[in-house]
């Protein structure tokens, strides 16, 4: 079985092990329909404001690297880490689901119209 790999980079922020651990469970619990197909999932942190206090100013970007297409990306700003870890995740969630559906449209497409043309050449034959 293919196991997700996840890459935590902090960016210029202290990470720490819980911050870490609740971003490994945020990512494989939102992705966990796809986990078969993802190979790797990019997580970055980053404070925008550096030590100036403002609103939404932590980052969350998150790359999902998926079989054989272009990655996705996805961003979620937000007052707390662990907001913008949770935003971040539903929104790359959210964009997998999207992109498989829109896959999964455009086989269902094609099946139809072969299974019509097979049937107009076994109808005529």
């Amino acid at each position: 079985m293919n196991t997700m790999a996840i890459r935590i980079n902090p960016g210029n922020l202290k990470s720490s092990e819980a911050i870490n651990a609740w971003t490994q469970r945020k990512v494989r619990t939102s992705l966990r329909r796809f986990a078969s197909r993802i190979t790797r999932v990019e997580v970055h942190f980053a404070d925008l404001n550096g030590p100036k206090e403002g609103k939404a100013d932590l980052r969350c970007a998150m790359e999902a690297r998926f079989n054989g297409r272009k990655p996705l990306a996805v961003e979620y700003r937000a007052e707390d880490l662990y907001a913008a870890i949770d935003g971040a995740a539903r929104r790359l969630r959210t964009a997998m689901n999207r992109a498989v559906d829109r896959v999964n449209s455009r086989i269902h497409r094609i099946v139809r119209r072969r299974a019509r043309g097979a049937a107009l050449h076994t109808t005529r034959g």
